[in-house]
């Protein structure tokens, strides 16, 4: 967001003022009036903006910045292709815009709370980077750093709501193929404290993203009933169905039709996880009810990447 500028939704637009430029124009999708605006969001600057519930006063307004009206706009880049930026819905298209006004290209710094994500000591961080979110917008496969934010989005949104169903989380960088394999002992010591952490917090559902040969996958655990869900897992295999008295539940779920759709088909699982458990379902009860063989649809694609564009815009910028 450009400094002493704020984020307008274009809804109604008098005719006359239809082909009136805008200040922060988009060429890229071609933005460049506020008809051109309509229906979309867009930057405007703060000194033009009035809300309806304020008190009008007649006080002096010396000493506030004006604006020059004479000031080339300022002209954006493009983060993504033409024919992808014009694929996008508004919300994606807002945080293009966010990202592609920023004066730096410096990684934008996450801080991952230690007691959510079940560090030993500290808080860890992660980084977004520019090209983290243009892999995000294009659609292609996404890193964990994505998989991080939208599992904090999860989270806001469950204690957002007014019965607040609890779910723990594990961190999937903690737990990847890689850490497994560089790290094995580090690995089963950061779950067995996930899983005593959540037991004293009376939370009973741990959900794990994830990542091994180029694929997510879900892992829920009911901790319980010594349950492992699997949701979206690819051809390899997780060894025996039964191992130190944990079940594994191989899970019927939608098929991704490509092969670059895995990370946003697994964060469609968590939000469609998360809405069901505070709905009052047993996990049992969550994926029997919600068995398909079919495709998401691009609706419900494009809701989970809304999701992650606006916490993103809201929270991080």
């Amino acid at each position: 967001m450009m400094e002493d500028h704020l984020k307008v939704s274009v809804d109604t637009i008098l005719e006359q003022y239809s082909s009136a430029p805008l200040p922060v124009p988009v060429p890229a999708i071609n933005l460049s009036t506020l008809g051109d605006a309509q229906g979309t969001f867009v930057q405007w600057p703060t000194c033009w903006v009035k809300f309806t519930s304020e008190v009008m006063s007649n006080k002096s307004s010396k000493g506030k910045k004006k604006l020059d009206i004479h000031k080339k706009p300022t002209i954006q880049r493009s983060l993504v292709s033409e024919k992808v930026l014009l694929s996008l819905t508004r919300d994606c298209k807002w945080l293009h815009s966010m990202i592609a006004s920023r004066s730096s290209d410096d990684p934008i710094a996450i801080t991952l709370d230690a007691s959510m994500f079940h560090y030993e000591s500290d808080d860890s961080h992660a980084l977004l980077t520019i090209e983290d979110i243009s892999q995000f917008l294009s659609g292609a496969m996404i890193n964990i750093s994505i998989i991080q934010i939208f599992v904090i989005a999860m989270q806001d949104y469950l204690q957002g709501l007014d019965t607040f169903a609890q779910l723990g989380w594990m961190c999937p960088e903690s737990i990847s193929s890689t850490a497994c394999e560089s790290n094995p002992e580090d690995v089963k010591v950061y779950i067995h404290r996930a899983i005593t952490e959540s037991q004293n917090a009376d939370i009973d559902i741990l959900v794990a993203p994830y990542y091994e040969n180029h694929h997510w996958v879900l892992l829920v655990i009911w901790i319980s009933r010594g349950m492992i869900f699997v949701v979206f897992r690819n051809t390899c295999a997780h060894g025996s169905e039964k191992v130190n008295k944990i079940i594994w539940k191989q899970m019927k779920c939608a098929k991704q039709t490509g092969g670059l759709e895995c990370g946003y088909y697994m964060m469609r699982f968590m939000y469609d996880l998360s809405r069901s458990i505070n709905e009052g379902q047993d996990l049992e009860q969550v994926y029997t009810s919600t068995l398909r063989d079919e495709a998401f649809s691009m609706a419900e694609i494009h809701e989970i990447r809304d999701r992650w564009a606006m916490y993103v815009c809201d929270n991080l910028l």
